[in-house]
């Protein structure tokens, strides 16, 4: 009688008991799906470079290092023993001048032998050629059969045949000759001397290094976001650590097309000429900077991009991605592609000042958020070769 009541009053608890349990799943739940759709989104780290805009250019240095404009380690073409090295380190010698000489007798000595068997050889072919004619007037009267003056034009073609093989020997041996002789192959001056006199010397074995410092080579690596805006260079000075305060005009003789694996910068040679009243050596230290910038009056709608800043889509249309710097956020701009220039790819569509993505541009979807990356990050690895000012993935003041 007494068991029912209780059976009834604990129905209720556990009903309230299990309530408890599912509020808090559900609350557990709706929490994790609020955390998820709370998540942040992506933000993508890109490089960029501002469409036309030179003012990265003002006020960089770029360090480098004088060369001689023409220099080179001159050797033998033969085997022998050094006779003569009359030139010292630091003389001036012109081109053509004689800089170093071999023993030439062994050489001499093959020529006389190569000239006597070549006389041998021509004293032989005449008289084939003339045995040849005798066979061949037996051979019109039926003197002599069709076999007899068939070996006479073979003893002809053979005779000759030595005599050409010969004169390539009379040749090879004058031309050793020759080569027991160096000459200047340009004006300049001595800058080391390999060996000395009596020394034997092998083929190719450097004997001097000479060079031509009249005019100077001065190679600088600029980054590839740079690299599009060299175009609009019209002068370049240097400045040497040796003559602080002088600067020297220097105009650009070759521009790399391809850049370095770790450093992505691309060498660019300038040369300029020696000061009046000084002299710049090979290997002195120094840096370079653009003097001014020219924009031509009629500026087209053209621009010169780096490559890996042009996308494809499936449909083959090429794309940029622009970003626009107050929301942070990249669009796909369909662009038209021109000719290679040497400075990157030409580009319609886009406008002057855009900022368009380099690096990490193949990561990008329309209307995703993305972070300017300052190439400083970048530059770090490249400052023993750089040694210049970072720069930003924004317009520079």
């Amino acid at each position: 009688m007494h068991q029912t009541p209780s059976r009834n009053r604990t129905r209720p608890q556990a009903g309230h008991a299990l309530f408890a349990c599912c509020a808090v799943l559900l609350t557990i739940l709706c929490t994790g799906c609020r955390e998820r759709a709370e998540a942040p989104e992506q933000i993508r780290p890109v490089r960029a470079v501002r469409v036309g805009d030179i003012s990265p250019f003002r006020g960089r240095q770029f360090p480098g290092r004088a060369e001689a404009l023409q220099f080179a380690d001159l050797s033998f073409r033969v085997s022998g023993t050094l006779q003569s090295l009359p030139v010292r380190v630091g003389g001036s010698v012109d081109k053509g001048e004689v800089i170093a000489q071999l023993d030439p007798r062994d050489f001499r000595v093959r020529v006389r032998g190569a000239e006597a068997s070549l006389a041998r050889a021509r004293a032989e072919l005449a008289r084939t050629e003339v045995e040849f004619e005798r066979v061949n007037q037996a051979f019109q009267g039926g003197a002599v059969s069709e076999i007899e003056l068939v070996r006479a034009r073979e003893a002809v073609n053979i005779a000759s045949a030595t005599v050409d093989a010969i004169g390539a020997e009379l040749e090879s041996a004058q031309d050793d000759l020759t080569d027991t002789t160096l000459r200047a192959p340009f004006s300049g001056e001595i800058a080391v001397r390999y060996i000395e006199n009596f020394q034997d010397v092998q083929p190719r074995q450097p004997v001097l290094r000479m060079f031509d410092d009249s005019r100077i080579r001065f190679t600088v690596f600029v980054p590839e976001q740079l690299m599009i805006l060299l175009a609009a260079v019209e002068e370049i000075r240097c400045e040497f650590d040796s003559f602080p305060g002088l600067e020297i005009p220097a105009e650009v003789d070759e521009i790399g097309r391809e850049a370095d694996d770790i450093t992505r910068t691309f060498p660019i040679t300038l040369v300029l000429d020696q000061p009046e009243g000084l002299r710049i050596l090979a290997g002195m230290t120094g840096r370079a900077w653009v003097h001014s910038i020219r924009l031509p009056d009629d500026l087209p709608d053209e621009f010169d991009v780096t490559p890996s800043a042009i996308g494809e889509d499936a449909d083959g249309v090429r794309f940029v991605w622009v970003i626009d710097e107050q929301r942070s956020v990249a669009t796909k701009r369909p662009v038209q592609v021109g000719a290679m220039s040497p400075f990157g790819i030409r580009i319609r569509g886009v406008e002057r000042g855009e900022l368009i993505a380099t690096a990490g541009a193949a990561f990008l979807r329309e209307g995703q958020r993305v972070r300017i990356m300052e190439t400083a990050s970048i530059e770090d690895a490249v400052l023993p070769v750089l040694e210049s000012t970072p720069i930003r993935g924004r317009q520079s003041e």
